[in-house]
């Protein structure tokens, strides 16, 4: 029997291949940025840590600001932008919420640092993504 329709199969594959790369494209420079972004949050919030864990090596080290951001920028050179924000907790006893009145001489004290930078899409230029703000946070207690 004889088909009306063709049964030329040729370039069947080439076209649905035209179709399929844009969205492979898509999921694969999705991913790419994804992993970037996540890299990048691990570096702020160890950035964070490096500069709780020298504030909080003594009282001394825990007043020093300025010595606290440039341990976190040290630690986080690769970030363009990286603001250091260290703040001061105290808390009457081990087991009570630190907050950031110290009046008095508190019994357990903290310090806690704040870091935070903006990083621009690597697509930014092609319309897609935007700036993203990635925000790391650590707390030590001051060692006595």
């Amino acid at each position: 029997m004889i088909s009306a329709f063709p049964s030329d199969d040729r370039g069947q594959s080439l076209l649905e291949l035209a179709f399929a790369i844009p969205f492979l494209l898509l999921i694969l420079f999705g991913a790419a940025e994804f992993g970037r972004l996540c890299y990048l949050s691990t570096e702020v919030t160890n950035a964070a840590h490096a500069g709780a864990v020298y504030g909080a090596q003594n009282r001394g080290t825990a007043s020093d600001n300025s010595g606290i951001a440039t341990r976190a920028g040290s630690d986080g050179a690769d970030l363009t932008g990286l603001s250091v924000t260290p703040q001061h907790l105290c808390a009457a006893s081990y087991s009570a919420t630190p907050t950031g009145d110290c009046s008095g001489t508190p019994a357990v004290e903290y310090i806690q640092v704040n870091t935070q930078v903006t990083v621009a899409s690597l697509f930014h230029s092609y319309g897609f993504g935007r700036n993203y703000t990635l925000h790391g946070q650590a707390i030590e207690r001051v060692r006595q």
